[in-house]
């Protein structure tokens, strides 16, 4: 008789598993055959798939259309019965579809999806080491080694060193089985490398962690802060060049541009920002969408926050190539692109990104605070490009953008601005000067420290309108001093709170319809 091959061999191994202890029936989803099966589990995947953002009452509506209807003179405890029953099967369709879900991720194909090369090695990595494992424990010791020594190279070249020293003990005890001691020693020595290096990343990612602690005890990121991240960086780097690998390097410029940013050094961050696209070029396989867009986000807040054009352009371009509309961080590229344009009086433009983001799916899932500064950024661009601005009293905020009151997010500033304009655009400058009392008594209460200087310096101009009596050569020859201070600190300092416009630019419109109002006080003097 023939000898028998490996193949075989392996096959009697998993034969014996599966037909002892294999699933009677199929545990997992078959894309082709739940598109028509009419089971309850199926019918669900089928709803949850094809209406976006369906909420679980829709779903379960969906599954059960005549839950209640047609109960007609039947008592009440009938129907309530009829619908404790509809209950218990939807609670039964949602545990058997998550448990055919699970049961799915173990054989996914994320090469049909799109997925990075990067992100497929890691699946494959993992499964491997499950199944190498498992096979071992239920005494499939060929298949078990055989499916370890295709893992161990795809686990090294990607850096996940627990898998490889996992995939590296199947190995080693099987070569001590075998008497092989040349090979039991290069497993051991390769073990030992990859167990000092998971040892170092981890400590490389715990320093990023005490800092998370750090702003999560203190209630956000605080200059101070930034020693820490440059002492942790400064660790990283060391250990970086003592043993080279992608990932304490990325972890190393994760250290650095989070030091960068609390001190607000933005040149600094984005030469950061490029030197983490640099390395994502040199090292090709850890190089996806996600690490992309994390380091041109970064990019993007500095190049905001430094008012400069040119780099804007190029980290939008990066942000739009590589983040996910599905994504949260989506949201705060979007916000950041959108305050740029509005300061820079693209109007239009800030106008289309405001759609573009209502229009997305997921921004009615987004925290009240995101939909509260999207709906001010709404009325703020419906201003800037002469549409109607459903706001005529501060009251209305109320109803468009429920934070007025808490001011949570900190729009109350913003808020307030926008009805002064509002007010001078309708030519109410009455009830604009009847505002000066409040504006003051906010300016003293709330619009304290460096965080708030624009902000400040701008509310004690509005109190000029009171004190000049709508006069404009009054406020021109009172406030030239307060602006040119004013737009000093907006070109050299970054944006300061939820500033949607430019506060000089604010304050030429408001002379300028001041002018238009009160011909006679308009005329030079």
């Amino acid at each position: 008789m023939a000898h028998q091959s490996k193949v075989f061999e392996q096959l009697r191994e998993l034969t014996r598993i599966v037909s002892s202890v294999g699933p009677s029936g199929w545990p997992m989803l078959s894309l082709k055959a739940i598109a028509n099966s009419r089971a309850p589990y199926a019918q669900l995947f089928r709803a949850i798939v094809g209406i976006d953002q369906i909420t679980e009452a829709e779903a379960f509506q969906n599954l059960f259309p005549n839950h209640i209807k047609g109960v007609g003179s039947q008592q009440v405890n009938d129907a309530r019965s009829f619908g404790e029953i509809h209950d218990s099967q939807f609670r039964k369709t949602k545990s058997r579809l998550k448990t055919r879900l699970l049961n799915t991720l173990f054989v996914l194909r994320l090469e049909d999806a799109g997925y990075s090369h990067f992100s497929q090695t890691l699946f494959s990595v993992n499964r491997k080491v499950f199944l190498a494992r498992v096979l071992g424990v239920l005494g499939a010791r060929l298949h078990s080694v055989s499916i370890a020594r295709k893992g161990i190279g795809e686990a090294m070249v990607i850096e996940e060193w627990s898998c490889a020293m996992d995939l590296l003990v199947i190995l080693r005890i099987d070569a001590a089985q075998r008497g092989d001691s040349k090979a039991h020693k290069l497993y051991h020595t390769q073990f030992e490398y990859c167990q000092k290096l998971h040892e170092t990343e981890q400590n490389a990612e715990v320093c990023v962690e005490r800092l998370h602690i750090a702003f999560a005890k203190s209630g956000g990121e605080k200059p101070s802060h930034a020693d820490e991240a440059e002492e942790g960086a400064r660790i990283v780097g060391g250990l970086s060049k003592q043993y080279p690998s992608f990932k304490l390097s990325f972890i190393g410029l994760r250290l650095r541009v989070l030091a960068s940013q609390l001190r607000m050094d933005y040149a600094e961050t984005i030469s950061i920002c490029d030197e983490a696209f640099a390395l994502l070029k040199r090292y090709p396989i850890f190089s996806n969408h996600a690490r992309y867009a994390e380091y041109g986000l970064m990019g993007l807040i500095s190049a905001v926050q430094s008012h400069n054009d040119t780099i804007v352009t190029r980290y939008v371009a990066l942000c739009e190539e590589h983040l996910d509309t599905g994504k949260d961080n989506w949201f705060v590229f979007k916000e950041l692109q959108f305050l740029h344009l509005m300061r820079s009086a693209t109007f239009e433009d800030g106008f289309n990104i405001v759609q573009e983001v209502l229009r997305n799916p997921r921004s009615k899932i987004q925290t009240q605070a995101v939909q509260d500064k999207w709906a001010l950024f709404r009325l703020y661009a419906e201003f800037a490009t002469n549409a109607r601005v459903p706001v005529t009293r501060p009251a209305d905020f109320n109803m468009l953008v429920p934070s007025l009151t808490g001011d949570k997010a900190g729009l109350n500033p913003g808020m307030i601005v926008l009805h002064i304009l509002l007010l001078a655009k309708r030519g109410q400058f009455g009830e604009l000067r009847d505002r000066i009392d409040f504006i003051r008594g906010y300016r003293k209460r709330h619009l304290k420290g460096a965080q708030n200087s624009q902000a400040n310096r701008f509310f004690k101009m509005l109190e000029l309108i009171e004190t000049c009596d709508l006069d404009y050569n009054k406020l021109l020859r009172k406030s030239r001093t307060l602006l040119e201070e004013l737009k000093q600190s907006e070109v050299n300092e970054p944006i300061q709170g939820e500033q949607v416009l430019a506060y000089s630019w604010i304050w030429n419109r408001l002379l300028d319809y001041l002018r238009e109002y009160h011909p006679l006080h308009g005329r030079a003097g």
